[in-house]
């Protein structure tokens, strides 16, 4: 494959690859728990953890490859997480009076994902030092 095409091709097949894993824990786990929409839950807390050890690489010194970094962080976790299906699912908790349960998915998304990053740069970095 020509050099500048095999970037955008890793890219696309990681996007790809996230794209459907989202979309299958939404059809497997959304229906479990309607209120809180935990196949959305999952899919950010799982690219948030694995942004961290991407993260937790870069700051150990080790970073990835480029394209596989960029495969990885723009295409699969770009495709994996979703704000945008997040806000979806707080404003229509908000658009019902829903004030609880919009408030729950909006900091339990939030606290959780951003503890996962943390944990899993934490974890790559002592990881790779020991």
């Amino acid at each position: 494959m020509h050099p500048s095409y095999s970037q955008p091709a890793l890219i696309a097949v990681g996007a790809a690859i996230g794209a459907l894993l989202r979309w299958q824990l939404g059809l497997r786990f959304n229906p479990l728990f309607a209120q809180f929409a935990f196949g959305t839950w999952l899919s950010n807390l799982l690219g948030c953890l694995l942004a961290g050890a991407v993260l937790g690489l870069l700051l150990a010194g080790k970073p990835l490859a480029q394209p596989l970094q960029n495969a990885l962080a723009v295409g699969f976790l770009g495709s994996l997480t979703t704000f945008s299906a997040l806000s979806g699912e707080v404003s229509e908790r908000l658009l019902n009076k829903q004030w609880l349960p919009a408030g729950l998915i909006l900091a339990l998304h939030t606290i959780c994902g951003i503890a996962a990053t943390l944990l899993a740069a934490a974890a790559v970095q002592r990881l790779i030092r020991n």
